[in-house]
């Protein structure tokens, strides 16, 4: 309001998630929301909050605290039951920060989810800290086809900055991991941050090139209040729109080095190269005919270019 940061009050986060209720999923037309990659209708299930790590960039820990909690297995295994029985889903999203930091949670979900047989596609998200080829493997079993890790940089320098926690070797191996599986990878990455240059920026184009993931995002840092970048940003003057206008692909931000537009441009200009790479095009139709998907990934692709070629 006017400018000014409104602050919640503060209130005591829910320490046993399975006592909350299932969402009423019957009180929406779940035919509505639908999996890009397959059109058939998707739902997010919600397995865990909270987040143990500092990135200085992500809210995540300020939303829902910095401890990790569990629903039980057994709590998840009936949302998945009511959403294949009584409203026909079958492709769900686990959106939680560190779906496989647990690793004996994680497997006994998987092992549950494998032996219900309930038949469903799902992806979920991941720290590359915290794959191995036990969970890889479990994972594929109980029906889950893709995995996407925020690696964020190839420059090791701009992860230990934003206090990532992890290295470029870590990444390396945790994609590696999950192909040997069978699961796809959906890779993030993140530039803009302060200390970003021209060096940081193309060894993260080419470390996508070398991980050469199944999927990618590149997105702009955006100083959220209440995280560590936020009050770096604030500091030093760079944020360049004080209204808040910009998005994680038209720059709000600078870096000591480079201007938002040059941010900006970069961005687009390296997804168009990488979406462009002959060999990425021919492993992503043959994805799609296997999969008979393929007016999934036309209309997908064309709405990802299309929304490119619009940023100025």
């Amino acid at each position: 309001m006017d400018g000014n940061i409104i602050g919640a009050s503060g209130h005591a986060r829910v320490a046993d998630l399975d006592v909350l209720p299932l969402p009423l999923r019957g009180l929406l037309d779940n035919s509505l929301y639908r999996s890009p990659e397959t059109g058939n209708p998707l739902t997010i299930i919600s397995g865990n909050r909270g987040c143990p790590s500092k990135c200085i960039f992500c809210p995540a820990g300020v939303v829902s605290g910095y401890k990790l909690r569990l629903r039980s297995p057994q709590s998840i295994l009936a949302e998945l039951h009511d959403c294949v029985e009584i409203h026909g889903i079958h492709e769900f999203l686990f959106n939680g920060d560190t779906f496989t930091m647990n690793k004996r949670w994680l497997l006994e979900l998987c092992n549950g989810i494998t032996s219900a047989d309930f038949k469903i596609h799902w992806g979920c998200n991941s720290r590359v800290d915290t794959m191995d080829a036990e969970r890889a493997q479990a994972l594929k079993k109980a029906g889950c086809w893709v995995v996407a890790f925020g690696i964020e940089s190839g420059d090791q320098g701009m992860l230990d900055y934003m206090k990532k926690g992890t290295k470029v070797e870590d990444a390396e191996r945790a994609v590696a991991i999950c192909k040997a599986a069978g699961l796809a990878v959906h890779t993030f990455f993140i530039i803009g941050l302060p200390w970003e240059t021209e060096a940081t920026l193309e060894k993260t184009y080419q470390f996508i090139k070398k991980l050469n993931p199944d999927f990618f995002d590149i997105n702009i840092a955006f100083p959220l209040p209440g995280t560590e970048l936020y009050d770096i940003a604030t500091t030093e003057g760079l944020i360049t729109s004080p209204e808040g206008e910009g998005s994680y692909a038209v720059s709000a931000v600078r870096s000591r080095a480079l201007s938002a537009e040059r941010l900006t441009e970069w961005r687009k200009k390296t997804l168009l190269r990488l979406y462009a790479r002959p060999g990425y095009v021919a492993r992503t139709l043959w994805r799609a005919l296997k999969s008979g998907t393929l007016k999934h990934y036309v209309r997908a692709a064309m709405t990802r270019a299309k929304g490119l070629l619009a940023i100025k």
